[in-house]
């Protein structure tokens, strides 16, 4: 029992003020829920595996175009004036490349649609996740409920809008939308504040910027090596089975994205609650909870369930309830990684992630050689991987934190 009490009491310390964000999740999961029914209404299957296709390829490229700072600003979270000064710089730098990348694009291929809004949405995607880490790191949780939520309703409400009015709308306008949503949260930066905290601090921003890019370029391989790895399915499909195929997987990929939104929840929480407070014995306990709970959830969740969940969708997207069982066993596991990282990269560990990843990709070695024939047996091969990754990063978080 005075166990129990302890982990209590520092499950309340990890989520001290984040109550509203778990509001504001659970809302964006409702939010994103919807948003994939009227999508699957408004496009085809191969449409749908279109956007999914560039929309998956530009958030990759904002993971990497924030450079890790991203994390730095929930790893320093006590500088709050230096986050704010570097994300405004940075986002800047973004906006202006971005233009000068669209601006080659359209000399050098004469206007591919696909690239163009590839690298709209990456700039776009780019802001919207570095706005998230600062407000969180500077512990202003009502605007990072502000900055992950309206981008969505604003989606939501265009994409509704198109189907109420059975107005005439392609893809380019599903991709405007979204680009224009997310470049939204700018707006709710305090931009006057900035140019006071510049006046104050522009002596220690290049020193603090320096040692934000120091620790970010640490944590930003493993990141770029992850989210290449849990994206690689997409690319593999695209290219062996076409968009019609990926767009059916992309609405299994959405129904699983509720867990994938509580573990990142609860990766930047204990990012922020371990480097600030390094009660490591406590917390291995309290994470092995974390672990069970969320594997047990998705598990049951793709496996017992669904049931006729899936009734709804238009006959194209059937076979998404299958794709949707075996990705749920995945999942599980790479939900559980993902808060074991969070560990690692709070006790500065980027290598001992990037191990647990090259452990990963040995199962995915076997996809060159092997001719699929449909996508169950592809898949299968992808969630082994994410099992072995949880392997290697359970045995290094527990020779980090001697813990048994």
């Amino acid at each position: 029992m005075k166990y129990f009490d302890k982990a209590v009491s520092y499950a309340q310390g990890v989520w001290r003020g984040g109550g509203s964000i778990g509001a504001a999740k659970l809302a964006l999961i409702v939010v994103a829920a919807a948003t994939e029914l009227l999508l699957v209404n408004l496009l085809t299957p191969a449409q749908r595996g279109e956007v999914f296709y560039v929309r998956t390829g530009a958030d990759l490229a904002g993971t990497v175009f924030v450079f890790g700072l991203g994390n730095a600003a929930v790893y320093f979270s006590r500088r709050v004036a230096e986050n704010y000064l570097i994300f405004a710089l940075h986002s800047v730098f973004l906006i202006f490349s971005g233009l000068l990348v669209a601006g080659v694009v359209m000399l050098s291929t004469g206007g591919n649609g696909s690239l163009l809004w590839t690298v709209a949405l990456s700039v776009a995607f780019s802001i919207y996740i570095y706005i998230q880490r600062v407000f969180i790191g500077s512990g202003e949780f009502g605007k990072h409920n502000i900055a992950t939520l309206v981008p969505k309703i604003i989606v939501l409400t265009a994409v509704a809008v198109i189907l109420l009015c059975q107005l005439s709308a392609g893809i380019g306008v599903v991709f405007a939308i979204m680009t224009v949503a997310h470049l939204a949260v700018v707006a709710l930066f305090p931009w006057p504040q900035i140019l006071a905290f510049h006046r104050e601090f522009r002596g220690r921003v290049a020193k603090y910027y320096k040692e934000a890019l120091k620790y970010g370029w640490g944590t930003l391989l493993p990141n770029i090596a992850a989210a290449l790895k849990n994206r690689f399915e997409v690319f593999v499909i695209q290219y062996i089975f076409g968009d019609a195929v990926l767009g059916v997987f992309a609405l299994s990929k959405s129904l699983l994205a509720p867990l994938a939104v509580v573990t990142t929840t609860v990766s930047v929480l204990l990012l922020r609650h371990f480097s600030r407070n390094p009660d490591v014995r406590i917390g291995s306990r309290l994470r092995w909870m974390f672990i069970v709970c969320i594997g047990l959830v998705a598990i049951g969740l793709g496996g017992f369930q669904l049931g006729e969940w899936l009734s709804w969708v238009p006959n194209g997207y059937k076979d998404a309830k299958r794709y949707f069982i075996i990705c749920g066993i995945g999942a599980s596991f790479l939900a559980c990684s993902s808060l074991l990282q969070s560990f690692l990269f709070s006790r500065n560990r980027p290598r001992m992630v990037l191990v647990s990843i090259a452990a990963s990709i040995i199962p995915l070695a076997t996809i060159p050689v092997v001719n699929f024939s449909n996508v169950e047996a592809l898949l299968w091969v992808v969630q082994i991987s994410y099992i072995v990754q949880f392997c290697v990063n359970y045995m290094q978080y527990k020779r980090l934190s001697g813990w048994v």
